[in-house]
């Protein structure tokens, strides 16, 4: 996709301005050099997923991150004008999008391979604590929306990232797996609550393309689906794709303890991180079957429901997916 030069001017960038396009994901995304041969990220966000109001929502915790906390987080960059929130035409759509820029910064997005992962997993923990510490504080401004991820919400037939019935490759007896699967995380769910303690505004998508790994420092990004959710959800997020790998009880016990460096989990918190586990991997076959157009579907979708379904037998007979 050739990106309208033209409107990039709307931001203080340096002429001429090279246009890459990244893989495509929930958004449109590119890689902007401009002519001083500064680095930009620039998001042209998904019709229909987020309003303005709740795009501004997005940009205005992590400025309050970046503000009140060492977690570091995407940088953004505001227009000539001042704004965090642009509208930019796409060719063949009726509609401009919610564009966003951010500045580049250095780093590494490393996948379930990287030998350094018990590493980057303590490091998750950590970023995921100071901010749920965060918002047990931070006073929101007037107006401020996020979606919030209730198992209802997720699972439902009209779910956030749409209904996991309709992903392909679904048997009639995998639908009736799942649907006693989901049956079973709406009880557990319901039984843990949403005390202040428990849940409350997260980044929602720690996985491994969201985050930058340099120099043993660990970065956020793409606070895209973070919403009000259970604090546990953060760690099965970060297990996005993987969440089969016989290496997750190890990785949520170094998760673990990067997390209670800064805030405690007690017993209940603990239990539950196996069933998050179990519904963000649905939420995943929800993803696909919505999005299927996406790089990131047709890279996963190989597998996925197999595997789904080898997960929810084991959640189903009680088997513990990360540990204790």
């Amino acid at each position: 996709m050739t990106l309208f030069s033209e409107h990039l001017t709307r931001w203080p960038l340096a002429p001429p301005v090279t246009v890459l396009p990244v893989p495509r994901s929930e958004n449109l995304v590119f890689r902007l050099v401009d002519g001083a041969g500064e680095r930009f990220v620039l998001r042209l966000h998904r019709p229909g997923y987020h309003d303005t109001r709740e795009v501004q929502s997005e940009l205005d915790w992590i400025a309050a991150l970046k503000r009140d906390t060492r977690v570091l987080v995407p940088e953004i960059v505001p227009t000539g004008a001042g704004d965090d929130i642009a509208l930019l035409p796409v060719a063949g759509e009726p509609a401009p999008r919610l564009a966003v820029l951010f500045r580049a910064h250095p780093g590494e997005q490393p996948d379930q391979t990287d030998p350094r992962l018990n590493d980057i997993f303590a490091a998750l923990g950590e970023a995921a604590a100071l901010c749920h510490r965060h918002v047990g504080t931070w006073r929101k401004p007037k107006g401020f929306s996020r979606p919030r991820w209730t198992i209802a919400n997720m699972l439902g037939p009209s779910g956030i990232w749409g209904d996991w019935r309709v992903a392909p490759g679904l048997s009639l007896a995998d639908k009736v797996l799942l649907s006693e699967t989901e049956l079973r995380l709406h009880a557990l769910f319901n039984a843990y609550g949403t005390e202040p303690g428990r849940f409350g505004l997260i980044h929602n998508d720690m996985r491994p393309s969201n985050f930058l790994w340099h120099d043993g420092k660990l970065r956020l990004l793409d606070f895209d689906d973070c919403g009000f959710a259970w604090f546990i959800a953060d760690f099965a997020a970060s297990a996005s794709w993987f969440e089969t790998d016989p290496r997750v009880p190890e990785l949520f016990a170094c998760w673990r303890a990067g997390y209670e460096r800064h805030r405690n989990l007690d017993a209940d918190d603990i239990a539950m991180a196996g069933p998050a586990l179990m519904a963000r991997r649905l939420l995943l076959l929800a993803w696909v079957g919505s999005r299927a157009e996406t790089d990131l579907a047709a890279a996963h979708a190989r597998g996925l429901v197999a595997g789904t379904v080898a997960l929810a037998r084991r959640f189903l007979n009680g088997e513990q997916l990360v540990g204790g």
